[in-house]
């Protein structure tokens, strides 16, 4: 995932997502702005000789783009964590449903969630984390977090599925015992993932996108032999049915370096993907 942008920058970008556009004075973050320029998300147009406005031609794109390199869904929902020194889990958790940030200014940290009662070490001490339905627990120490070994690490993509992970439990049987780590409310994850050596199994979109946050965010830092991708059995029909053209035109411009060749969990889900043109997000397997 590339730097998180400015406030300032993100501020432009609203304003021009919602239809202004801005002379170069109004973006202070000329080397960002060069990016989207670059990448086609921001357009530079000329209105004399040495005079240039901008502007985002399409809004939709823009919103896949800074999810797909930035992990920010949501502008507003971005920026409002930004103003804020310090954040409550309540709060914080409720902002991903909105915007996929490393949320530098809130707490460090992570929600995990388990289906079965699980035995852990917090600080020397032992205990056990909850099972209880409705009941989310977060990890404001990472390092001081002790599972035992034969525990899947399962990091999940969206705040819904991860909050009604219970209902997705047959899923995710051949895993136990395992723990379900929010990945977007996660500054952490990957380093704590670093000292332990517990399997890493991914629960991302099945989407360009997914496949390459993946890549480039998981796997790149950890030993690929105990790195995973889940794939429901099934998942050709749910793409076949419910996939989503548009997404899969969004972002395969944004995703064409993307090479799966020395990935083989995810070649098939790939190849699957680029079959039918479309894209599925993980919400999708709450509903069939």
């Amino acid at each position: 995932m590339k730097t998180p942008i400015k406030p300032s920058f993100a501020k432009a970008l609203l304003r021009m997502a919602g239809g202004e556009t801005l002379k170069a004075s109004d973006i202070s973050d000329r080397k960002t702005l060069e990016v989207f320029v670059q990448d086609g998300v921001v357009e530079k147009v000329p209105v004399s000789r040495k005079r240039f406005v901008y502007r985002v031609p399409d809004a939709a794109l823009l919103k896949d783009y800074l999810a797909a390199n930035y992990q920010i869904k949501d502008l507003e929902a971005y920026l409002e964590i930004l103003s804020r020194d310090e954040a409550s889990g309540a709060d914080s958790l409720k902002a991903t449903y909105h915007t996929k940030t490393k949320r530098t200014t809130a707490m460090p940290g992570f929600f995990v969630k388990t289906l079965q009662p699980l035995p852990v070490r917090l600080n020397q001490e032992a205990l056990s984390l909850p099972a209880s339905k409705g009941m989310e627990t977060f990890i404001s120490e990472p390092e001081n977090l002790a599972v035992p070994e034969d525990v899947t690490i399962i990091g999940v993509e969206n705040p819904e599925a991860f909050l009604k992970i219970d209902r997705l439990g047959k899923h995710f049987k051949e895993y136990e015992p395992c723990l379900f780590v929010l990945r977007y409310m996660s500054k952490g994850l990957v380093p704590w993932l670093q000292t332990i050596p517990n399997p890493y199994l991914h629960f991302g979109d099945f989407d360009l996108s997914g496949l390459q946050i993946y890549i480039s965010e998981y796997k790149r830092y950890l030993d690929a032999a105990r790195c995973n991708f889940f794939v429901p059995g099934n998942i050709e029909e749910l793409i076949l049915s419910y996939g989503n053209l548009e997404l899969y035109d969004r972002q395969v411009q944004h995703t064409q370096n993307l090479d799966t060749s020395n990935h083989p969990e995810i070649r098939e889900l790939a190849r699957i993907i680029r079959k039918y043109g479309k894209g599925l997000e993980q919400e999708i397997l709450l509903k069939h």
